[in-house]
């Protein structure tokens, strides 16, 4: 049976079927009721603590031919990734393949809201052909709302063939009513657990081999009220006594004080060496003879045979799996016996108890457990000593949920001021892309370090600041847009990394050769990258982070044949290490370049991948993907599925509370408008963002930039055109100045298009040239088709000179038909923006105008007009009105005839 993906081993006792003890009694007429309830959706058995809950569910199954995922529960599930976690690993007991989704998601940086983990599960769930049973057992143990939202939605949602068991000590904080009145739950409560008089009789005899008089069974019966923990000490206890008929009279007071009592007739009679290591082991959760002997001043072999001893003795020893390797005790006797503990041993000895105990949970890779013990021993510079040693091999492994779990033990007053422990949460803050909060932490670090440097080692120190160095380097290089301040940190850090810190020193490696190329040494810096990502030793740079820095490199230099190499080396590299970051990442490489080749059920194959995933992606992924995914259904034609990508992309925003994508949101938007021939709206979007504060990161897909300038030069008046020229202009420049041959491919096709629009034909077709040699080696398609038809026209002039035949060809030919019918008369329609832009008019007319002004050259009806440029009759008004203002006449006919005098509509126009 294959377990969750886990960085820290896991307890697997945790869902192993709690064995049975012998001194069972048939509870014929409760496990009726529980077959009887098999039907409804929920069981729940609910009572304090040693009235047999546990036992009556197992003594029920012991007879089921169902499938059983069992899950004991305790205080250190609270958190929803580990309780997650633990969940799938025991539905993996019959189903192998469950919760891959769920995992993946947790490992996101932005942790999925509950309902989302909650159906996830559900649909995981749903192929099961049979019936089987899901068991959690101490709930009670579980006090997060988020976890109480899961279960309430999956016990609403669940399919038939699933059966919940509940086994808590108190009713949970979620709704049973429903469920009552809807008969969907069986309860077992404490009025039926308790043991009526006939099964307290024949559990004594059974377990002591004694019959007691009917006298005194009244009498032990009124004390313990059927309570099945007392009668179990009883029993034990009147195994040495002569007469068990008066010492069962002389007992006096409530059951309660009768269960302390009783706990401490039944230590006492136990040899001093069991009585240690009752004391000194109850300090533990779960335990086995190893830990034990670490614990006392036994052998392992002898602490196994005390361990045996206990067990046949039923003295509330629990066997945790079938090997009997792990046990724990009973909640209620643990309970008295740290009572017990309290009174006999002194602080010092219990504080070092837990210090053994964290030790050896430490040594054997129980990270969790051994922080909970040096804290309970008050001993919070070896826990952090312990987080230290371990978390950089979590880095390395994607392994952010147990980091979090692990910082999550440490008072909050230390972590602010412990600086290894900033460094830490630091790392969580930029997982999560908090690098607002994440630059306080970094500057706190700093100051702390500045400060009270001699506490740390110098090598200590050096490692600190390398991780600093390289946090610092990811802020300036993808949020503060400055490469020489990333480059200046990144190389710092590597100076300053240990080579274990793989993590770290891999993105600060990204981000030297990432600066490296864009200061023009390009095969050098791609060169370094694919050694390391394709190294085989087991020492170097993270090659999760060397992969995705390879492939960013690869699109970014335009080298798309290079990119899908790398993507689908990253893809198998990432899927047998799951790491789902690296998948996602991998699928959005590929998704990218089948986009742009214009290859769109596989482009729409793998960004649905990441789409799925949802949690799974860092965000930047995501909303890459699904702007592309978008845009692949536009293409199309699958208007519906792109306005529901939108909204989910939008939910997601508000939900992971991340303004800084807004814009990028907005933009796409704006960019589907144009591709919609919806200019107004796209102008709406646009019309209050800054050109001077566009810049867009070369790791985002959404340039806000360069769609902007879409936006302007589709308006095609004078003051647009200008505008856009001058920003498209501008951000060339960076362009050529980073190598970004990427974001240079569109940006001079648009100044193509800007400068065909000014009639400024040699400088437009000079700009295609250039842009045309960019795109070729990597076969960009996509770029220029979304272009439209006024592209599409200004290639077919490109393909008459000549220039580059086989790749304009193929570019041509990924046109949709329906643009194929508007290239001849967008290409008249160009012609007359620049001739009317010669004329003496108010101002040149635009794209559409001419488009509709041709149209009533050859006597066409307004819904004709609207039919053939796709738009509605009242858009053909509205543009028509406004032609009619320029021309300064008040009917077609006159316009028609104002156009000919101003010789707009004697010109020959050229033919595609």
């Amino acid at each position: 049976m294959d377990t969750p993906s886990s960085q820290q081993p896991l307890i697997t006792t945790k869902w192993s079927i709690p064995r049975l003890g012998r001194d069972l009694i048939d509870r014929t007429n409760l496990i009726k009721k529980l077959d009887h309830g098999l039907d409804r959706k929920l069981t729940l058995v609910s009572a304090p603590a040693g009235y047999g809950k546990t036992t009556l569910i197992r003594q029920w199954l012991e007879g089921s031919s169902y499938p059983i995922a069992w899950l004991s529960l305790d205080e250190n599930d609270k958190d929803p990734a580990i309780f997650l976690t633990y969940f799938i690993a025991a539905i993996r007991t019959f189903k192998p393949d469950a919760g891959k989704d769920v995992l993946s998601s947790l490992e996101a940086p932005q942790r999925p809201h509950p309902d989302y983990l909650s159906s996830t599960i559900i649909h995981e769930l749903t192929n099961y052909p049979e019936p089987y049973l899901v068991v959690l057992d101490d709930y009670h143990n579980i006090d997060s709302s988020e976890i109480h939202q899961m279960m309430e939605m999956l016990i609403t949602y669940m399919q038939p063939e699933m059966h919940l068991v509940m086994i808590s000590r108190r009713d949970f904080p979620f709704p049973l009513v429903c469920l009552r009145v809807g008969q969907e739950m069986t309860e077992i409560r404490l009025n039926e657990l308790r043991f009526s008089l006939r099964e307290e009789a024949e559990y004594l005899v059974q377990a002591t081999e004694k019959e007691l008089n009917e006298e005194t069974l009244t009498i032990l019966d009124r004390r313990t009220e059927g309570w099945i923990a007392a009668l179990r000490l009883v029993a034990i206890a009147l195994r040495n006594e002569k007469d068990p008929d008066e010492y069962v009279r002389s007992f006096k007071g409530s059951h309660r004080n009768l269960m302390d009592y009783l706990a401490s007739e039944v230590i006492s009679h136990q040899q001093t060496e069991v009585q240690e290591f009752l004391f000194k082991t109850s300090i533990l959760d779960r335990f086995c003879a190893p830990i034990c002997a670490e614990m006392t001043t036994n052998s392992i072999n002898r602490c196994q045979k005390i361990i045996e001893e206990l067990e046949q003795e039923n003295l509330f020893i629990i066997p945790l799996d079938e090997e009997r390797g792990w046990y724990r005790y009973h909640q209620l006797f643990r309970e008295m016996l740290l009572h017990r503990k309290r009174a006999i041993f002194e602080h010092t000895e219990v504080t070092g108890l837990h210090q053994s105990a964290a030790q050896w949970f430490g040594e054997h890779g129980f990270i969790h457990e051994a922080i909970r013990h040096f804290l309970a021993a008050e001993d919070i510079k070896s826990a952090i000593d312990l987080i230290n040693q371990h978390r950089h091999k979590l880095l390395d492994q994607s392994g952010w949920r147990e980091l979090e779990s692990w910082l999550r033990l440490i008072p909050q007053a230390k972590l602010r001021s412990d600086p290894s422990l900033l460094v830490a949460q630091s790392w969580m803050l930029l997982h999560t892309l908090n690098l607002e909060e994440m630059i306080r932490y970094l500057q706190t670090t700093e100051e702390q370090l500045d400060n009270n440097g001699a506490a740390f080692s110098e090598d200590t120190s050096r490692a600190l600041r390398g991780e600093i160095d390289t946090m610092w380097s990811y802020y300036w290089n993808v949020a503060g847009n400055d490469p020489k301040k990333a480059y200046d940190h990144a190389e710092r850090a590597l100076n300053n990394l240990p080579p274990t810190h793989a993590f770290a020193w891999g993105l600060a490696l990204d981000f030297v050769c990432f600066a490296q190329y864009f200061r023009g040494h390009t095969e050098a810096a791609a060169r370094e990258l694919f050694e390391a990502a394709y190294s085989t030793s087991p020492l170097g740079p993270s090659k999760l982070q060397t992969f995705i820095g390879l492939c960013h490199l690869n699109l970014i230099s335009g080298n798309l044949p290079g990119l899908l190499k790398s993507a689908n080396d990253f893809l198998q590299f990432s899927s047998e290490n799951n790491l789902s970051i690296g998948i996602a990442y991998a699928h959005y490489f590929i998704g990218t370049i089948k986009y742009e080749w214009n290859e769109l059920i596989e482009a729409t194959h793998h960004l649905s991948q990441v789409a799925q995933m949802h949690y799974g992606a860092s965000t930047i992924v995501y909303t890459n993907s699904m702007y592309l995914l978008a845009l692949t259904h536009q293409a199309l034609g699958e208007s519906e599925k792109v306005s529901e990508i939108l909204a989910t992309t939008e939910a997601y925003l508000i939900e992971v509370d991340n303004k800084n994508y807004f814009a990028e949101l907005e933009s796409i938007r704006a960019r589907l408008a144009l591709l919609a021939d919806d200019l107004d709206e796209a102008v709406r979007l646009t019309e209050k963002v800054k050109l001077s504060d566009l810049r867009d990161s070369p790791f985002v897909f959404e340039a806000k930039g360069i769609t902007c300038a879409n936006v302007l030069i589709e308006q095609r008046t004078e003051s647009s055109l200008e505008m856009a020229i001058q920003y498209l202009q501008q951000n060339l420049a960076v362009a050529e100045a980073t190598n970004n041959i990427r974001r240079m491919i569109p940006i001079l096709a648009q100044l193509a298009l800007a400068y065909d629009y000014q009639g400024r034909t040699e400088e437009a077709y000079t700009a295609l040239e250039r842009s045309i040699a960019l795109g070729e080696p990597g076969v960009f398609l996509r770029t220029f088709v979304d272009l439209g038809a006024p592209m599409s026209w200004m290639l077919r002039q490109l393909l008459d000179r000549g220039v580059a035949i086989q790749y304009l060809r193929k570019i041509l030919a990924a046109y949709p038909e329906s643009e194929q019918r508007k290239v001849n008369l967008d290409g008249d329609a160009a012609i007359l923006i620049r001739e009317s832009s010669k004329a003496l008019l108010l101002e040149p007319l635009t794209k559409r105008e001419c488009e509709i002004l041709l149209q009533l050259a050859e006597r066409r009806s307004n819904q004709e007009i609207a039919d053939q440029l796709t738009i509605s009759v009242y858009t053909v008004k509205k543009h028509t009105t406004n032609m009619y203002q320029k021309l300064r006449v008040n009917d077609r006919e006159e316009a028609v005839e104002k156009a000919k005098s101003l010789g707009l509509l004697t010109i020959n126009t050229p033919q595609g």
